[in-house]
């Protein structure tokens, strides 16, 4: 295989993207495959309450409508909208803070758009809201109504961006002066002498985060910061040009960006907690990262910085496309490491654990502003993009049986060029080279054992990218099956608890009767032993009814408590006597709380005899699972199963090949075992994590952040 420091400085973390291709087409398409991505994902019923996230992200994807004409990102907003507002323009839901009035924008403008009364109807409500909203002494909308006394930096963007185009579209120019009064009065109480907006205030005092002289919250978190800054910049879009408040919003506007940009990280990204780079268990955080490089490049662009900024909103830029945004088998678009929706707190350790959510609305939204602005840079300096490579089957973890053919296929992209050739490895071993789509390999004659498949795409200026690693188990005697690939009634895929398998593991909705159902393909007839992996993190028993096409199995089989929601157990098996040929298992939660967490399913043949004990007869040994979460900061967890006590080592390497430390040395009997790595004394970059026995290997890749 070519020199792996030489692949790995081609490829991004997941071994997708590295840098955006030139031009104009580049960012739109950038916007669209997500705003596509999240119309697949979810249609506009599913795409949630009436909330700011929500509204956020479609004032992004409106942009998008605007910039290329395709109806259909319109007509997804309007579908939401609908879901929220009826003919008379009542909304579902109560405007007693800053954030349900949010959607109120993309309500305005979808009246803008079409005519439709009661859409006016909607957004003049929210409006007459603010006429007896509560405020501070000095004019400050509160957070909320039940929050008295307290400005939030998010705040401003819930509420002043909506009444500055009320301004513009219902010709209510007292507007105009109400957002920049809101922007001056926060900024008074919230401004730091360095330009950066500590994240809230209170005007007396008395909540347990306020500093007891300034009343400020003592941290700067990232993205209320861009909350913040967007804010102003949507106010300045709007509000007349001869407006006296405007030189005042551009003065707190360029302050702001000086201090942003003295914190940006030399990968181009922004920190959760902006000021605290050096601290070990910071991270960099997604939409924080994305608002700061709108709102540097919009101010370039309308001149209210120097130009100089624009390396900084560029550096943004392909920082966020290079370590945040992936590629999946589906050809959906991922963005990760989104923190979640946040209270203001006076604890560093609170802002830091916060959970980093993938596909997170704050995040997304916050990526179409970005690509919107960035359309009209080229943003990659004439820079050669690589290829991207992926191996779309087999899918990574899955079953084979042994001694037939596996079809391993693979898709190469390139955004400034094209795919000359794609190779097929196992392991080190080139297994083929095909130079003509559509990529394929047909492998023969598989033996039993654990594999690791890879693909390289080089495309015609002779730069080269790795696909992420695929791994196949070849046996006839056990495999495994996901439950996320199953049917839910009622629930959710999630990946917010560590140890997890595949994609991710089902979360049914807490209600009696919510079921999964698994279509399974069994590859032989005969008696097969079925345990399912589970986590039950409450101290009761959660029975669920069983049925395998249809047929009652167990009426209450028993799924015990596992101690935390990050500690997985293996269910009692279920013997089953079954045709060749794909059964459906259903697994319905019996009471209240439903089923637990479920993960996937182990299938045994039980009716080889002593073929168990002989080696060319085992099931999988060992089983190697992804850290969580990669990337990591400092510390991350790696889980591993054995089926069988011997004697495993998992050592860490550098993209060199050089072992930089051991995370497990010693006999383990059969089990799920998770280890803590702490990776302090590391530097940030790719590393492999290997398990190893004496007659086994299995690799996996991570990514250190610092």
């Amino acid at each position: 295989m070519k020199n792996i420091t030489y692949i790995i400085k081609q490829v991004t973390i997941s071994g997708l993207l590295f840098f955006m291709f030139q031009s104009l087409f580049a960012q739109l398409d950038w916007g669209q495959r997500v705003v596509e991505s999240t119309m697949t994902r979810r249609t506009a019923a599913q795409f949630g309450n009436w909330a700011y996230p929500q509204g956020f992200y479609l004032w992004g994807q409106y942009r998008f409508w605007k910039m290329t004409g395709e109806d259909s990102y319109f007509q997804y907003i309007r579908d939401w909208v609908d879901n929220h507002v009826d003919e008379q323009g009542n909304i579902d839901a109560g405007i007693g803070s800053l954030d349900n009035s949010e959607p109120g924008l993309i309500t305005l403008l979808c009246y803008e758009e079409t005519g439709q009364e009661k859409y006016r109807l909607a957004a003049d409500y929210i409006r007459n809201v603010y006429h007896t909203y509560p405020r501070t002494s000095d004019g400050g909308f509160w957070h909320n109504t039940g929050a008295r006394g307290q400005l939030w930096a998010d705040g401003v963007y819930m509420i002043c961006p909506f009444l500055a185009h009320y301004a513009r579209v219902r010709g209510d120019t007292s507007l105009y002066t109400e957002t920049a009064n809101q922007i001056i009065i926060y900024a008074s109480h919230i401004q730091d002498i360095t330009g950066l907006f500590y994240h809230a205030y209170d005007e007396d005092g008395s909540s347990s985060w306020a500093d007891p002289v300034t009343h400020h919250s003592p941290w700067f978190w990232g993205r209320a910061m861009g909350w913040f800054g967007m804010t102003i910049i949507e106010i300045l879009e709007v509000m007349p040009n001869e407006h006296p408040k405007r030189s005042a919003l551009i003065k707190i506007l360029s302050d702001f960006i000086e201090g942003v940009a003295e914190e940006q990280d030399e990968s181009g990204l922004w920190y959760q907690v902006v000021d605290q780079g050096d601290q070990p268990d910071n991270w960099l955080e997604s939409s924080c990262s994305c608002m700061y490089t709108y709102v540097i490049a919009r101010a370039v662009q309308k001149g209210y910085v120097d130009e100089s900024y624009l390396d900084t909103a560029v550096r943004g830029y392909e920082g966020v496309l290079r370590e945040k945004i992936t590629i999946g088998s589906d050809k959906l678009v991922s963005m990760h490491d989104i923190c979640q929706g946040t209270g203001v707190s006076s604890e560093y350790s609170y802002y830091i654990n916060r959970s980093r959510n993938t596909n997170d609305h704050h995040g997304l939204g916050a990526f179409l502003m970005m690509c919107w602005q960035m359309a009209g840079y080229d943003a990659t300096d004439n820079l050669n993009s690589p290829p991207v490579a992926q191996i779309t089957s087999p899918a990574d973890s899955t079953w084979h049986w042994p001694n037939l053919e596996i079809p391993i296929l693979a898709s190469g992209y390139d955004f400034d060029g094209e795919v000359e050739q794609i190779t097929f490895y196992e392991g080190d071993n080139v297994l083929f080279i095909d130079d003509q789509a559509p990529w394929s390999y047909n492998w023969p004659n598989v033996s039993e054992g654990s594999y690791i498949l890879y693909a390289e795409a080089m495309d015609d200026s002779g730069a080269v990218a790795l696909s992420d690693p695929v791994h196949v188990f070849v046996t006839d005697t056990v495999f495994y099956y996901e439950a996320e690939e199953g049917i839910l009634s009622a629930g959710t895929v999630d990946n917010n608890h560590t140890g997890y398998t595949g994609d991710g593991f089902v979360n049914l909705d807490n209600q009696s009767g919510t079921y999964l159902d698994l279509t399974i393909p069994f590859p032989e007839s005969g008696m097969w032993k079925i345990a399912i992996r589970y986590a039950n993190g409450t101290d009761q028993n959660r029975p669920c009814e069983i049925r395998m096409d249809g047929t009652m199995v167990s009426s209450g089989f028993g799924f015990a408590p596992t101690g935390e929601w990050t500690d997985w157990a293996y269910s009692e098996k279920l013997a089953l006597d079954l045709e060749a040929g794909d059964h459906t298992l259903r697994i319905t939660g019996n009471t209240s709380s439903s089923a637990p967490n479920l993960d996937h399913l182990k299938c045994i043949r039980a009716d080889h005899g002593t073929g168990l004990t002989d080696p060319a007869k085992r099931p999988v040994e060992f089983y190697l699972y992804q850290n969580y979460p990669n990337p990591f900061n400092v510390e991350t967890v790696v889980g591993f199963e054995v089926n069988l006590q011997a004697h495993v080592r998992i050592k860490i390497y550098d993209v060199l090949g050089q072992n930089v430390k051991t995370a497990a040395d010693g006999f383990y009997a059969p089990g799920y075992y998770q280890i803590r790595l702490d990776c302090n004394n590391l530097s940030s970059g790719i590393y492999f994590y290997q398990l190893m026995t004496d007659d086994c290997r299995v690799k996996r890749k991570m990514m250190l952040l610092k």
